[in-house]
């Protein structure tokens, strides 16, 4: 190395890396049926690609605009610019992605969804072996949450959980173990699971009421 100048960085049959004042890099790497081949002249240019076709890239001011294949997992990507336009199909593992933000996107996953349509719809959906899990945000104002144990009760939550707000209307929460909360104003425009709302809740809450598992009560008015 000649830093900042040049570097080469070599171990035979394996690499071979060199870097020209740090913004040019030229890397090869020898994998066991393919070399692969990378050129960098930062940020403008990228290039990868291997000797048998089977994988390839380009990107052009990086990671604004690129584009590239993988034949063996059956994968395809468009970033143009990112992160505005997202466009990826993968066979394995299985995704999906059609992403024009703000406006519309929806991405899936092996076992997760994702869509949201600016500004009316937002959802999030998970099915796994252990749970199940449905979060759907409309304008952002009205709220609902659902998760759904299948394997074991979870420690705070049992086997089911229900959430559902109208902001800054009220929110309701409750499980299968007892717990059950209901406030009548809420003013933070999220979930607030650690509780910070109810510091300042005195100062805005017309109705509260809560119980736990444990046997604890607590009504509220004004």
């Amino acid at each position: 190395r000649i830093l900042p100048f040049y570097s080469h960085n070599v171990k035979h049959g394996f690499y071979d890396n060199r870097s020209f004042l740090l913004l040019f890099n030229h890397q090869r790497y020898y994998l066991k049926n393919d070399t692969q081949t990378t050129f960098f002249a930062i940020p403008f240019y990228a290039r990868r690609w291997s000797e048998t076709e089977n994988t390839g890239s380009s990107a052009l001011l990086w990671p604004f605009f690129a584009w590239g294949y993988n034949r063996k997992s059956g994968n395809f990507a468009i970033h143009f610019p990112w992160p505005l336009v997202q466009i990826e199909d993968s066979i394995s593992p299985y995704l999906y992605k059609r992403i024009y933000f703000p406006f519309y996107g929806i991405y899936r996953r092996e076992n997760r969804e994702t869509f949201f349509l600016t500004p009316f719809y937002f959802s999030l959906e998970t099915d796994t072996p252990s749970f199940i899990s449905r979060y759907y945000y409309h304008f952002l104002i009205v709220w609902y949450f659902r998760r759904d144990y299948l394997s074991r009760p979870d420690p705070s939550y049992g086997w089911s959980w229900r959430y559902f707000k109208i902001w800054p209307l009220f929110q309701y929460e409750y499980d299968d173990r007892g717990n059950v909360s209901f406030n009548l104003l809420s003013l933070l425009p999220w979930r607030d699971p650690e509780g910070y709302e109810r510091l300042c809740q005195p100062f805005w809450t017309l109705f509260e009421y809560k119980r736990t598992a444990e046997g604890e009560r607590r009504l509220g008015i004004l």
